[in-house]
C-alpha cells in the first residue's frame, strides 16, 4: 500500500494522504509535531509520497543560526522518502498578491528551489549532492478577481481564463528522491522541466 504524507495539513489534509503532519492538533493530524524542529519523529523510508500545501512561506529562513532551513527540511524530506518517492509542493510566487500575508515569513520564485534540481548551481554546495530529480516546476497565473468573475459571470469567467498572461500566483514543484546509488555524475534539467500558465 502506498504512503503519503501531508506536511502542514492543518484541518485541511490532502485526500490522498495516509497521515497528515502539523504543529497543531486539528482534524486529520496523525504527527503532531513541528515542521520547523529536526529530526521529524518517522522513520527512515517511511513514506512514498510527500505533499505540502503553502506551509514553506510560513517557515523561518534559519535553522540553529547560520543553516538554511529549506535545505535542512528538504533533507528531511529526502530521509522519510523512499527512493524514487515523490516530494510535491506549491507556495506563493513572490510577485503574487497573496505571497505578502503577514504570517508569511518568506518569499520564493523558481530559481529559489533550483539548488535542489539543478548541478549546475554550483555555488550551492546542496546541489552538487545531487539528491532530487525534476519532474515538474510549474508557476500558475492568475487573474486578479477571478474567482469572483467566475462565480457570479460563468460565460465571462471562462473566456477571462483563456487570456494569456496574468501575474503569478503559485509554485508547483515535484521532485523525485534519488538513490544514493543511482545519482548520475550531471543530472540538470535547466529550463525544459519549467513551465508557465
Amino acid at each position: 500500500m502506498s504512503r503519503t504524507l501531508d506536511l502542514g495539513c492543518g484541518a485541511n489534509r490532502d485526500p490522498s494522504a495516509t497521515d497528515g503532519m502539523d504543529v497543531s492538533p486539528a482534524r486529520g493530524v496523525t504527527i503532531q509535531w513541528d515542521a520547523g524542529k529536526f529530526p521529524w519523529p518517522i522513520a527512515d523510508g517511511a513514506y512514498d509520497r510527500v505533499v505540502s500545501h503553502q506551509l514553506l512561506e510560513h517557515l523561518p529562513p534559519r535553522y540553529e543560526g547560520d543553516r538554511e532551513l529549506m535545505f535542512v527540511l528538504f533533507d528531511e524530506v529526502h530521509r522519510i522518502l523512499r527512493p524514487g518517492g515523490v516530494f510535491e509542493f506549491d507556495t506563493p510566487h513572490a510577485r503574487s498578491r497573496q505571497a505578502h500575508e503577514l504570517s508569511h515569513r518568506r518569499y520564493f520564485n523558481v530559481e529559489s528551489f533550483r539548488p535542489f534540481w539543478d548541478a549546475s548551481v554550483m555555488r550551492h554546495a546542496y546541489a552538487r549532492r545531487k539528491q532530487w530529480q525534476l519532474l515538474s516546476c510549474r508557476v500558475e497565473r492568475v487573474w486578479p478577481f477571478l474567482w469572483h468573475v467566475r462565480r457570479s459571470f460563468p460565460r465571462v469567467g471562462a473566456l477571462y481564463e483563456r487570456i494569456p498572461g496574468g501575474p503569478p500566483g503559485n509554485i508547483h514543484v515535484r521532485l523525485r528522491r534519488r538513490s544514493e546509488r543511482a545519482c548520475p555524475r550531471f543530472a540538470a534539467l535547466g529550463t525544459d522541466g519549467i513551465t508557465e500558465g
